[in-house]
């Protein structure tokens, strides 16, 4: 019996797999992005210090994490810039 992926806070294990094979990824054009993407429209469209630092750790998690896809644009509000400045 085939098991599905099982997502735990700091990995990604593939059972299929039998074992901890980190972050997978897809291609996308030229590049490899993550297969867990990191979405900034509400999130991310704050101007207090307090909410930017939040937003920091979110990006510092997701970067540990072996996240390298953020969903981003300039029509979030100030989502863009903030993850510009984290």
């Amino acid at each position: 019996m085939e098991k599905s992926l099982a997502l735990e806070p700091e990995r990604i294990y593939n059972h299929k797999k039998g074992g901890d094979v980190g972050m997978e990824y897809r291609k996308l054009g030229n590049i490899q992005v993550s297969v867990i993407g990191l979405g900034t429209l509400r999130t991310f469209d704050v101007t207090s210090n307090s909410d930017v630092s939040r937003c920091r750790q979110i990006v510092d998690n997701c970067l540990a994490s072996q996240v390298n896809l953020i969903d981003c644009a300039s029509m979030y509000g100030t989502a863009e810039k903030v993850v510009g400045i984290t």
